[in-house]
Formats: C-alpha cells, structure tokens, sequence
C-alpha cells in the first residue's frame, strides 16, 4: 500500500478505536451500565436465570464491535457462577503519538453480587507501528483481532523472561506477525498507588473497588510493559531476522496451549492471591516444569548469534512512557 494511504488509514483507525472504546457514551456503555444497574438497583440476578444472563452479557459485549468474548459457567455445590471474559482495544495518548492498548474485564456474574476485574495486556502498539501494517501487509481493520491475539500472548514470557535476567528498559523485544516481526522494547510504565489492575465488588449495598497486585513490577515504583514501535514486514526481514522468526514461531506452536493459559490468567487478575482463591476452580494452572521449559527455550533464543545481531542493529527508541 502507498505509505501516504498506509498513514492515513492507520490515523482513521485510531480515531474509530477511540470513540468505540468510551465506556460513557460509546457502544459499550449500554450492556454495561444495564448490568451495573441489574446489581445496583435490581438486588442482583435470580439463580434461575444467571446462566442466560450471563450468555446474553457475552453476546451484547460481542455484538457491540470489536470485543471478543468468551463465557464460562461455573459450577458449585449450592450454587452457580458465570464468567465472561472480554479483551478490547483501547486508545491511550502518548507523546508522540497515540497507542492501542488491550484492555480485559472479567465479569464474574453471581445471584446476589457481580465482581468485574480490569486489567491490561501489558502491551501497547504504536500508530507507526498500525501505518507499517498496512504498508508492508495485507493488513485491514478486520486483523485488529489477529493483532491484539498475537501481542498479548507474547507478553507473558517475554516479561517473564526480562524479569528474570533484570529490568532494563530500552531492552530489544521481538513477537512473530503475518510472516514478520512486530519490533519493540520492554519499558517501565509508572503508576499511582489509584492506579492498576483492580476488582470492583457491586452488590445492591455498595461498590467496594480492590487494587490488585499487578503481575510485573509494583504499583508507585513502575510496572513493566512491551512498547510495540514498528513492524517488519516478510519482504524486508535480514537473513537473521528470517531464522529468528522461524526459531519463534516454533516456540509458538511448541507451548500454544501453556501460553494460552497464561494471558487467561492475567486476564482474571494473576498473580494476586485474592483472585486465584476466587477462580482456582476455572484456571488452568501451567505445570511448573513446564513453566521453566518454556522460560529457558525463550532465553536461549535470546542467547543466539542472530538475536545478538538483530538487536545490536536496531538502536533504542525514545521510551514513551514516564
């Protein structure tokens, strides 16, 4: 695509972005504020019919844009619970430029109290990263899905391996995308203590709001994020680059299954201790030796000739946040 295009669709999709994802006026805010208001004010949802609410929930999320779903019953003893998950793009504003960030709630519908969780994918992909897209690609709007889906399941084991060897902002990361490489670094996001993942009790009493313990780093000292800045596209990749994006899309489909599991428990609030005493009956907990496997295979491609020379070849971008 012509690069003056490429920009001008990628600033269209921004603005799009934007004004779908204002939870006050924007499509979003109907099913959420009719399910606040069924808690608040209606005492809750009947045992009988929380499954069906809960499917109805999903469905308006679904149908609202660009929010996929999923919805899951839980099953107790005495009683029923019902949990949707939502990831939805949202658009925050940066120095230089606006970024598309990936924003989850989970809504863990009960009779008599709904706890909705807020957290982020810890990512964020700039606008000249959206412009190269559809440069380089056969890249649309409708692949905002397949982006969000790709950047978020990366984002656990590449901050999970940074944690490891030690904070260092600036530092190279890489995720495999449509036959090339999303570019970008790892940096520290700063956060007041009103800030971060929360879970926000809603019963027909009060609204009781939880701050959470975020999963990489702590809140008042920084918490680290990936800062997508640009894309490569299959025509352009260097011969190291072409065998890096082959070692990690290997990596991929080597743990798709134990990757999964990790954003889904990010999603639900993960680490904090609170929310795996709440969902420890729906988490598909990755087995520790797997964990480690998966951990030590990302860091000897971090260790390979070719990632050295990758990285040594694209200096640090400006760090866009404070």
């Amino acid at each position: 695509m012509d690069a003056k295009l490429a920009k001008g669709m990628a600033r269209s999709l921004v603005c799009s972005l934007a004004t779908f994802t204002d939870t006050e006026s924007g499509p979003l805010a109907v099913p959420l504020k009719a399910i606040m208001q069924e808690y608040r004010g209606g005492g809750g949802v009947p045992k009988s019919v929380i499954v069906g609410r809960g499917l109805v929930l999903r469905d308006q999320l679904s149908a609202s844009g660009r929010c996929p779903t999923s919805c899951q019953i839980v099953r107790h003893p005495t009683r029923k619970r019902v949990i949707v998950e939502s990831v939805r793009p949202a658009v925050v504003e940066g120095r230089d430029q606006p970024w598309v960030v990936f924003a989850s709630a989970v809504f863990d519908l009960d009779p008599d109290e709904l706890v909705i969780i807020e957290t982020t994918g810890h990512v964020a992909i700039s606008r000249h990263t959206l412009t190269r897209l559809f440069e380089r690609v056969s890249f649309s709007e409708s692949d905002l899905l397949s982006l969000m889906d790709k950047a978020t399941t990366w984002t656990f084991p590449l901050l999970n391996v940074h944690q490891r060897e030690g904070w260092k902002p600036g530092a190279n990361v890489a995720i495999p995308y449509l036959g090339g490489l999303l570019l970008g670094t790892v940096e520290a996001n700063a956060m007041d203590l009103d800030q971060g993942p929360t879970a926000a009790s809603i019963t027909e009493r009060a609204i009781d709001v939880t701050y959470l313990d975020p999963p990489f780093g702590q809140v008042g000292l920084g918490v680290m994020v990936i800062g997508i800045n640009t894309y490569v596209g299959p025509n352009d990749l260097y011969d190291d680059q072409r065998r890096l994006l082959a070692a990690f899309e290997l990596f991929e489909k080597k743990f798709h299954d134990q990757l999964k599991a990790l954003r889904t428990g990010m999603i639900k609030g993960l680490p904090d201790k609170r929310m795996v005493e709440r969902f420890g009956a729906v988490l598909e907990f990755v087995d520790i030796d797997e964990l480690r496997s998966l951990l030590l295979t990302l860091e000897d491609l971090r260790a390979t000739a070719d990632w050295q020379k990758h990285s040594d070849s694209h200096h640090r971008h400006a760090r866009y946040l404070n």
